[in-house]
């Protein structure tokens, strides 16, 4: 059974979800800088660590390695529990960037201009390929 079902429940429709997180969960080749920008989202986001991965496991075959660097994000993100600013990520319910801050500052997270605009959903059609979105049909249809 899919996690998208839950995701999408916490998060909001994919559609409105980053462009570049779409693009990192179904189609670019993981990397330590991607596995992080993902961590950081879902972190941000408030999903559990192991919803996360599940999700993540869904739509693409992590190595070990980038497992293992995801969970020290989540536990090094876990740890600061003082810490104002230790990166940032897409805010769903802001619908903005913000700073991605410990449990003691979550109620003062600050706006973060983006260096480019951050586009949303699966606009690109050449990046977003009908194989893509029948990825996403198949996930939504394995909760039914």
């Amino acid at each position: 059974m899919s996690n998208l079902w839950y995701i999408e429940l916490m998060l909001g429709s994919l559609y409105s979800w980053p462009q570049d997180i779409l693009r990192y969960l179904f189609l670019d080749t993981p990397t330590p800088y991607t596995t992080v920008r993902l961590a950081a989202f879902f972190f941000g986001n408030g999903i559990e660590q192991i919803t996360a991965l599940d999700f993540i496991r869904e739509c693409w075959d992590p190595t070990p390695d980038l497992i293992d660097y995801f969970s020290s994000r989540y536990e090094e993100w876990n740890r600061r529990s003082d810490s104002r600013y230790m990166d940032q990520y897409y805010d769903m319910s802001r619908i903005r960037v913000v700073e991605l801050s410990s449990s003691d500052h979550r109620d003062r997270r600050f706006g973060i201009e983006p260096e480019h605009p951050v586009e949303i959903g699966f606009c690109d059609e050449l990046f977003f390929s009908p194989s893509v979105m029948q990825k996403i049909k198949a996930m939504r249809a394995s909760h039914k």
